[in-house]
């Protein structure tokens, strides 16, 4: 397990907008860090990206680039792909690309018809670094849609019903409800789009994606009022937990 050191933070804290930590695995096979730090500059909507990398224990400032970007940045909106950060802008309906080595910014216009926002737009990784998918909702419809971003073109890879995936899986299992569908929001996005995790009718279900098959895995996330999202993570299998502190104390009873 990787311990980070404390993070870098900025000097007044009311310009902070901000931060997020991002992952990929290097080409050792272990992962590497990398932390984003937002800030604001002036009130023109001016905004300094800080990115910072992971380097034996400490971190290092690796690129300070001053741009205009959205003020509500959100981390299931960012994505690290090789070298590039690849930003949702919820207000324009750009994906911003921050390149790290070059320290510049670029944008990517969405799909046609797709509209960012925090609830029914996701990125994710693809096999190829080059590339990167788009998994929106379009709420009104019940569709899922994939898109697939490459060189310079959107080409759209997949396309699903989610009312009638509903309507299926309401059929096998017998707990569910009558009530018609209730979309919520999409909780997760595997790389290459195989898999999709949404929030519908007060349940967590699992779409694989590549089978066309939907899952329900939580009963009801409303409590109290309160969503109880599913984070999804990758881990080690078997996994090995720690050796609990009074587990010699129960071995010898």
């Amino acid at each position: 397990m990787d311990i980070l050191p404390p993070l870098p933070s900025v000097q007044n804290s009311s310009y902070h907008m901000f931060s997020t930590i991002l992952s990929k695995e290097d080409g050792a096979g272990g992962m590497s860090y990398v932390y984003m730090l937002v800030e604001g500059v002036d009130e023109n909507k001016v905004f300094r990206v800080r990115v910072y990398m992971l380097q034996r224990g400490v971190w290092c400032m690796h690129t300070s680039s001053t741009t205009k970007i959205p003020l509500l940045l959100l981390p299931r909106k960012v994505l690290l792909v090789d070298n590039k950060i690849y930003i949702a802008d919820k207000f324009s309906d750009d994906i911003i690309v921050l390149e790290l080595p070059a320290s510049s910014f670029s944008k990517i216009s969405v799909p046609q018809g797709v509209q960012c926002h925090h609830y029914t737009t996701i990125l994710s990784r693809a096999d190829d670094a080059s590339g990167v998918y788009l998994t929106h909702v379009h709420v009104k419809e019940l569709q899922l849609c994939i898109w697939l971003h490459k060189g310079h073109n959107w080409l759209l890879v997949n396309t699903i019903c989610l009312r009638q995936m509903w309507a299926n899986l309401r059929m096998l299992d017998h707990t569910l409800g009558d009530e018609d569908v209730d979309f919520h929001f999409l909780s997760h996005v595997g790389d290459n789009a195989e898999f999709v995790f949404l929030e519908m009718s007060n349940c967590t279900l699992h779409l694989d994606v590549t089978s066309r098959t939907l899952r329900k895995v939580h009963g009801t996330p409303i409590k109290n009022g309160h969503f109880i999202a599913v984070h999804p993570f990758m881990m080690i299998w078997p996994p090995i937990f720690p050796l609990l502190k009074d587990a010699t104390a129960r071995n010898g009873m």
